[in-house]
């Protein structure tokens, strides 16, 4: 039987497996040489067997397969969305130019939109930093409503190092938030996701 557990302070419960969907792609695609490809068929049973044994939080990446893994993961959980939670990543770069790469707020609004796009839902359970560097978003947000009305996600998850990296952003400007120990406004939530 399939155990749960809280999620840092978020309020969410997620199966202690995690369903990882960076295979999910098609013959000749991006990550097929890689990791290979599973195909949309294929991805779907994996979907399927893994609700079925309880696992309840599947994990993407913008990146992954260059967005197909994402397409694949949305199609294979269908009408099953809401009763099961999407991780998707951000950081590493989808297209060419100066500003696509990393956390900026920028890079960060373009990508949110893009996941949301390619996983067919207007939100996002878990929003993750594939490398250090979301300081910058909440900085560049000053305030919090900024940060609950751009990012459709409902938790942003923030490492250990990260919650450093902010602590001394406060220190020197303190109008920007040292601790995010858990922020609420509407149905979304922020909070620090100890690692």
């Amino acid at each position: 039987m399939m155990k749960y557990k809280q999620l840092g302070h978020s309020g969410l419960y997620v199966s202690e497996l995690t369903l990882g969907t960076m295979t999910f792609d098609n013959e000749g695609g991006s990550y097929a040489d890689l990791v290979g490809a599973t195909g949309q068929e294929l991805a779907t049973r994996m979907v399927d067997l893994a609700i079925a044994a309880g696992i309840n939080i599947l994990d993407t990446a913008n990146v992954y397969s260059s967005g197909v893994s994402e397409k694949m993961l949305g199609v294979a959980l269908g009408s099953r969305r809401p009763d099961n939670l999407i991780a998707t990543k951000l950081y590493n770069s989808m297209t060419t130019g100066p500003n696509n790469l990393g956390t900026s707020r920028l890079a960060i609004m373009r990508e949110v939109e893009g996941s949301l796009q390619r996983l067919g839902t207007d939100y996002i359970d878990l929003y993750q930093v594939h490398k250090p560097g979301v300081t910058s978003v909440i900085v560049g947000a000053r305030e919090e409503a900024q940060l609950v009305d751009n990012l459709c996600a409902v938790d942003i998850s923030l490492s250990d190092a990260e919650m450093a990296r902010l602590n001394e952003v406060s220190a020197v400007k303190p109008e920007y938030p040292g601790y995010l120990p858990v922020w609420r406004r509407g149905d979304t939530l922020f909070s620090q996701l100890n690692t």
